[in-house]
């Protein structure tokens, strides 16, 4: 039987990110096993000028192309899900800081941070879609509401809790306090009188922009837009929160965003969803697969202290 890992072509956005970090990629990559062949990174680092060029050249030619992004309202067939999106509770959970709307934006002029996209991932997206998706199933894979969640798989020694998920949206979720009153069915060796529960699972996981400046920045669904882009889907359902202020993006960004903002919110022509298909732009990387990994590790310390 053999060891090598399942590897998951990824196409890769040349160009844009520092030389050191396209080769660094690549080399790392299935694709990089002669990493120390000095002519294997000569040969990144020309492909990563030609890209560079070509970015150049796009930055005169589709000057200010991502500037006053629009965004419609939804139409009928999309609205009761968007109602319903609203009212979940995760979603109210999340989306309370900034003002938020749910409407139709244009996949093309979608600034993107993310500088690959799995493709076996978004092939399964595309599965999930169909050939030619009617709005109704668009939108349930856009909202994310009823879509299959992947197994977790848990490992325990002792106090040590690891979970296990293909999902790279697999997270900790943040503690939940419970009183006596909800414990009353719990079975354990003893009489409950508070419990603290510490869920792990998923984000709501909306095909999200943020809206900087006039431009929406995709930050979230970026295998879904990529998928719905190559169907051949112009406009998406999205769910976009409008930021007016420095700190309102600080606050829902991320670092990636925030530590780059002269590219995402002012560079002439920024990096954009359509980018991952042009071929002077994109390449493909075959990627070891990886699993996402959560280990929870308990301590109880007890002792007596003065009364008050």
């Amino acid at each position: 039987m053999s060891d090598a890992p399942t590897l998951d072509p990824h196409v890769f956005l040349a160009g844009r990110p520092p030389m050191s970090e396209f080769i660094s990629f690549a080399r790392r990559s299935a694709a990089g096993a002669g990493a120390e062949d000095s002519r294997a990174e000569s040969r990144l680092a020309d492909d990563w000028r030609a890209a560079n060029d070509r970015l150049r050249r796009l930055e005169e030619t589709e000057k200010g192309v991502a500037d006053n992004a629009a965004a419609s309202p939804l139409g009928p067939e999309l609205q009761a899900q968007g109602e319903r999106l609203l009212r979940h509770r995760a979603f109210r959970n999340a989306h309370g800081a900034v003002p938020t709307e749910i409407a139709m934006v244009e996949l093309d002029r979608l600034v993107v941070f993310q500088k690959h996209v799995n493709l076996a991932r978004a092939e399964l997206i595309k599965r999930e879609l169909g050939y030619r998706p009617d709005p109704e199933t668009v939108g349930r894979v856009a909202f994310g509401i009823e879509r299959h969640t992947p197994p977790v798989r848990l490992m325990q020694t002792h106090d040590v809790f690891t979970f296990v998920c293909d999902s790279k949206d697999f997270r900790m979720l943040e503690p939940i306090h419970l009183p006596a009153g909800e414990l009353a069915g719990l079975d354990c060796r003893g009489l409950a009188a508070r419990g603290l529960v510490l869920p792990v699972g998923f984000s709501l996981n909306c095909l999200s922009a943020i809206r900087a400046e006039g431009r929406l920045i995709l930050f979230n669904g970026s295998h879904r837009a990529y998928a719905m882009r190559e169907l051949g889907l112009t406009h998406a359902p999205c769910v976009i929160l409008k930021t007016t202020r420095p700190e309102e993006i600080e606050l829902v960004a991320s670092k990636e965003i925030t530590q780059r903002a002269d590219l995402y919110l002012r560079n002439p022509r920024p990096p954009l969803l359509k980018d991952y298909f042009d071929p002077e732009l994109r390449r493909i990387v075959p990627v070891p697969r990886s699993h996402r990994m959560v280990r929870i590790q308990l301590r109880v310390d007890q002792s007596d202290v003065p009364g008050i």
